[in-house]
C-alpha cells in the first residue's frame, strides 16, 4: 500500500469512528415514545424551567423548583380561606404561609392534585419583577418526588418519564432528608466534601449557586475564594441583595468546573440551575438517583455582574431597583427609579432581563445605556470592571 492510499485509508477510518460516535450519542439522546409520559418545550438558555399548568380552562407558567418543599400557586388562583398556616424555610429566614386545598390542575395529562393535595398560596409579583418572566406558581418536591424528570437545555425540552435508561449518564445517589430537597456531595476548592441542595428554582445569569455563610467565610479566609460583585435575589421573605464570590474549583463526582461563582449569605449550600444546566440531567426522584451527562455548555464560564446595576421589569418597563456604591453604574450617573431604554443595541423592553444582565457581565468592556429620568432621556457609558 503506497503512502497516499495509507493516508486515505486512515482518514476513512477516522471519519467512520467519528460517525459511529456521533450516531451512538444521537441514540443516547433519543427517548422511546413508550417511555414518555409528557414532553414540554423549555428555554435553551439554561435559565428557569417553566411548565404549562392548566387550572380550569386556562394554562399558566409554573417554575419547576427542586429547592421548594411544597407546590405554590398564585393567591388569586386558589379559592376560599386558608384551612391552615405553615412555617416554611426561605433562604435566610423562616416565614409563615397560608396553605390551601389544591385546585383541580394538571401538567399535560399529569394530575397535580394527586401528588400535591395542598398548596401554598403566594403572591408572585416580586418574582416576576426580578426575573422579567410571567410565573403563576411553583412545582415543588411534594409533586416532583413521584416523578422521573429529564431536563435537556441543549434540546430545549423537559420530559416526564415512566422509567430511566442506562445511557442517561453518570449515576449519582441523591441525599433526601425530611424536607424532600435533593442534595449531592460536592468538593469545593478543598479535598473534603460538602452537601449542596439542588435548586432548579435558583435562576438568572449563569452562576453555580449559593454558599452558606460559614463555608464562604472559610474559603475567603483561606484564599480559595474572592468577592467579585453583588446581585439581587428573591425568595419567600422578599427581595434581597447578596454578594458574589468566585472559588477556585468545584467537583461533583468526576465532573470538575473551574472558577465557579456563588451568591453568599445562605443558610445552606445550593447548586443552581446555572450549574445544573451544564448537564443533560435526569432526576429519578422515586429511587433517589440523578443521572448527569455533560451538555454543550458544560465548559461555559460562570458570569458575574460588573456594572452594579440592579434592574426589574415593572409594567413592561425596565426599571433600576438600585445601584451599588462606587460601581460603574453610579459613576455613569444612573440612579434608583431610572427607566432603562436600551442596553447596547438591544431595546430593553423587547428582550428578557437575562439577556440585558448578561451584557453587563463583560469584564473590561464599555456598555452604552440609554435611560429616562422623569421626562428626560440621557446616555450613560458603563465601564465594566
Amino acid at each position: 500500500m503506497n503512502a497516499w492510499k495509507l493516508v486515505s485509508y486512515l482518514l476513512i477510518c477516522i471519519f467512520a469512528l467519528g460517525t459511529v460516535s456521533i450516531d451512538a450519542q444521537a441514540r443516547a439522546d433519543q427517548i422511546s415514545d413508550e417511555d414518555v409520559i409528557e414532553r414540554f418545550k423549555i428555554s435553551t438558555d439554561g435559565d428557569a424551567v417553566y411548565l404549562p399548568v392548566t387550572i380550569g380552562e386556562k394554562t399558566y407558567p409554573f417554575l419547576l423548583d427542586t429547592g421548594a418543599t411544597m407546590t405554590a400557586i398564585d393567591r388569586q388562583l386558589v379559592n376560599g380561606d386558608a384551612p391552615l398556616q405553615k412555617r416554611l424555610q426561605s433562604t435566610n429566614s423562616t416565614i409563615e404561609v397560608e396553605v390551601f386545598d389544591a385546585p383541580s390542575a394538571r401538567i399535560g395529562s399529569i394530575d397535580l392534585r394527586a401528588s400535591a393535595p395542598r398548596v401554598v398560596g403566594l403572591e408572585f409579583k416580586r418574582q416576576c419583577e426580578i426575573s422579567g418572566d410571567e410565573c403563576s406558581g411553583i412545582l415543588g418536591m411534594d409533586f416532583l418526588k413521584n416523578q422521573i424528570v429529564r431536563i435537556d437545555c441543549d434540546q430545549g425540552e423537559c420530559v416526564f418519564l415512566n422509567r430511566t435508561q442506562p445511557a442517561m449518564g453518570e449515576k449519582i445517589n441523591l441525599l433526601v432528608d425530611r424536607s424532600k430537597i435533593p442534595a449531592v456531595a460536592v468538593r469545593i476548592a478543598r479535598p473534603t466534601s460538602e452537601y449542596f441542595d439542588i435548586d432548579t428554582g435558583s435562576c438568572g445569569i449563569r452562576a453555580s449557586g449559593m454558599l452558606m455563610t460559614s463555608l464562604c467565610k472559610d474559603l475567603i479566609e483561606s484564599g480559595k475564594a474572592q468577592i467579585v460583585g453583588s446581585t439581587l435575589g428573591e425568595d419567600l421573605a422578599g427581595i434581597s441583595r447578596s454578594g458574589m464570590v468566585q472559588c477556585e474549583s468545584l467537583k461533583l463526582v468526576n465532573f470538575a468546573v473551574q472558577k465557579p461563582i456563588f451568591r453568599t449569605g445562605s443558610r445552606t449550600n445550593h447548586l443552581s440551575m446555572g450549574f445544573m444546566s451544564r448537564f443533560i440531567m435526569t432526576f429519578d426522584f422515586p429511587n433517589e438517583r440523578l443521572y448527569l451527562r455533560p451538555g454543550k455548555s458544560f465548559d461555559a464560564p460562570d458570569l458575574c455582574d460588573r456594572s452594579g446595576l440592579h434592574i426589574l421589569r415593572r409594567g413592561g418597563k425596565t426599571i433600576v431597583h438600585s445601584v451599588d456604591q462606587e460601581s460603574a453604574s453610579e459613576v455613569a450617573g444612573l440612579r434608583e427609579g431610572d427607566e432603562i431604554l436600551r442596553v447596547g443595541d438591544l431595546t430593553a423592553s423587547q428582550v428578557r432581563l437575562l439577556k440585558l444582565r448578561e451584557l453587563l457581565c463583560a469584564e473590561g468592556q464599555t456598555v452604552n445605556v440609554a435611560a429616562r429620568r422623569e421626562d428626560k432621556e440621557f446616555n450613560a457609558s458603563l465601564k465594566l470592571n
